[in-house]
């Protein structure tokens, strides 16, 4: 999933290579 904003692309660029 792309970071969305409000939310922060690292925590999410993480999340989704996980």
């Amino acid at each position: 999933m792309e970071a969305r904003p409000g939310v922060e692309p690292r925590s999410t660029d993480l999340q989704s290579a996980a």
